[in-house]
């Protein structure tokens, strides 16, 4: 199974820490990502952006608490990916009481829920988005905004020869092409430095059956998930 959640962050940006919408939102949120907000800004955007991803995960967490009793609200991997698009104000109106999530991390850092019967996820944040993708298996997303800028500098110094000429061709592979590296390294849980000079440019090859692959463009950004 595959879910995708969305969630966009503007509106939390500039938020005054005693506001009475900072205050509703840190209330739903467990513990260790309400010291992550606490560590920022108040009114930053990374502030915003910790703000987004530790509701989005209240939201996701309290649905797929009963997950394996209620297949019902989950897709097969078979099926299409959908975004499901919430507003903040949407969760805060359903969610329930907060849980106090706790985590598990693996050695370079990927979190997990401590909670048996939960579903792996994976998280990702691009220019006032949150994203997070659950799965019945092990599981990386990452979120790629179009900027325009120096991609074929970047691609020659990181990326493999034939990345760099293909991006050298149409600087939106670019970004396409660091989204799946980004979403495979955050599924192997190693990050994204193994994979900077391995060429993912072709669906086909070896290495990227190894993985099945679910790719997006939505506007100007680049979504992957890798599984």
């Amino acid at each position: 199974m595959l879910n995708v959640y969305s969630l966009k962050v503007d509106e939390l940006i500039g938020l005054e820490k005693n506001s009475d919408l900072a205050v509703r939102i840190d209330s739903k949120l467990d513990s260790e990502r309400l010291k992550i907000v606490n560590r920022m800004t108040s009114n930053s955007s990374g502030c915003a952006t910790a703000r987004g991803a530790g509701l989005l995960l209240q939201y996701v967490g309290q649905k797929f608490m009963d997950w394996q009793m209620n297949p019902e609200i989950l897709t097969t991997a078979d099926e299409p990916v959908e975004l499901t698009v919430k507003t903040v104000h949407e969760i805060l109106d359903c969610l329930g009481e907060r849980i106090d999530f706790q985590y598990r991390h693996g050695p370079e850092g990927k979190p997990y829920w401590a909670k048996t019967g939960m579903p792996f996820f994976n998280v990702s944040h691009s220019a006032g988005i949150v994203m997070i993708a659950v799965s019945d298996v092990e599981i990386g997303i990452d979120i790629q905004r179009i900027k325009g800028k120096n991609e074929l500098n970047m691609a020659r110094r990181f990326y493999s020869e034939n990345e760099a000429n293909l991006v050298e061709n149409d600087c939106e592979i670019f970004y396409k092409l660091w989204a799946r590296k980004e979403a495979l390294g955050k599924r192997t849980g190693q990050g994204v430095r193994p994979y900077l000079n391995v060429d993912l440019s072709d669906a086909d090859s070896e290495y990227m059956k190894q993985f099945t692959w679910n790719e997006l463009k939505i506007e100007d950004y680049y979504i992957c998930i890798c599984r």
